[in-house]
């Protein structure tokens, strides 16, 4: 039993040591300075050192010129020094996207797949080109426009009648198609749920081409049409650039001071204030706290004292059996009481 116990122990010590590493590993990236648009402050000592914003183009660097004076944590930091630095944006991938609204767009239109976007990297001025892809789209605004025709030619136009599918139409000056517009849609291969024909007149007169007499027609009508709102969405990388900051040396004041805006509040008159559910509540809030921010902590705690709590149990059932063997053999030992009388009384006997 107590080797498996130093076991567990020594499982749950390694596991705890890994945990402090990563968090310290962690801190170290976070203190590193990466150029972005955004100005780093550092204080070591009294000395503040300010590095601005990425420059891209070196001309504009007097728009970060230092001023004489920073304030910085309630204190303030004198001018000593500034000069213009080489500076390193790092490379960046960004999602862009862009909505288009198509107008007018009618049932046999397609809304196409992709669309060109350009990117604009604000920070160094890069312009990216991306070809980014439909990722949804609607339809809106249905309505019907007259703005629909097409022209009707007739082969063999002396003849008595024309076929269109099998059917014939007979021939007529005035409104030659009246009847049969849903058969011209056919030709054409729309829906006439979005298309419809209102009038088909003659435009020329017959005509011979090799032995055969046409005539032309042109269909007019109305067609169904409504707004699409696309939305297309993509991804572009910026490249690594070089450009510069503007890096300002302050040193703190001779009679700066830290203002006090408020009295601080003691914890512990804090913590008298609350209520027993309020102590109660709190402590449940840390403790869950805690174990979201240090899980592996948490286990390693955990197993600790669940192997106490084990090993504390197994010692009083110990305890416990060692008593009653204890017990029972002081028992056997002993003569009764009422033996020895009725022995006493068969020998007077």
């Amino acid at each position: 039993m107590k080797r498996y116990v130093c076991a567990l122990i020594a499982l749950v010590i390694t596991f705890s040591g890994s945990a402090y590493a990563a968090e310290e590993i962690m801190a170290t990236t976070e203190n590193s300075v990466v150029a972005d648009d955004n100005q780093k402050v550092s204080l070591t000592g009294e000395e503040l050192i300010i590095i601005s914003p990425f420059i891209a183009d070196p001309r504009e660097y007097e728009i970060y010129l230092p001023e004489a004076q920073y304030t910085y944590e309630n204190r303030e930091y004198d001018l000593q020094s500034y000069e213009v630095i080489e500076a390193v944006i790092e490379e960046q991938t960004k999602c862009v996207g862009d909505t288009i609204t198509y107008d007018a767009v009618e049932q046999i239109d397609r809304v196409p797949g992709t669309c060109e976007i350009e990117a604009t990297d604000d920070l160094s001025g890069q312009k990216n080109t991306v070809e980014a892809p439909l990722i949804n789209y609607e339809y809106d605004n249905y309505r019907w426009i007259n703005d629909f025709e097409f022209p009707v030619v007739v082969e063999a136009a002396d003849a008595d009648t024309y076929a269109i599918n099998n059917t014939l139409i007979p021939q007529r000056e005035e409104a030659p198609f009246a009847g049969y517009e849903d058969l011209l849609l056919d030709l054409i291969h729309v829906d006439p749920e979005y298309y419809r024909i209102d009038s088909v007149e003659w435009d020329t007169e017959p005509w011979t081409e090799n032995g055969v007499v046409y005539r032309k027609a042109t269909a007019k009508g109305s067609k169904l049409v409504a707004d699409v709102v696309a939305y297309y969405e993509g991804v572009t990388v910026f490249e690594s650039r070089r450009g510069y900051a503007v890096r300002s040396i302050y040193s703190l004041h001779e009679d700066s001071t830290i203002e006090q805006t408020e009295e601080p509040v003691d914890p512990i008159d804090q913590e008298k204030n609350l209520s027993w559910w309020e102590f109660l509540k709190r402590l449940g809030d840390m403790i869950i706290n805690f174990i979201r921010n240090h899980p592996v902590i948490s286990i390693s705690i955990g197993l600790v004292i669940l192997i106490f709590a084990l090993i504390l149990i197994l010692h009083r059932l110990s305890k416990k059996k060692k008593e009653e063997k204890k017990n029972d053999g002081g028992n056997r030992g002993k003569p009764s009481a009422d033996g020895d009388d009725d022995t006493s009384s068969t020998d007077d006997t």
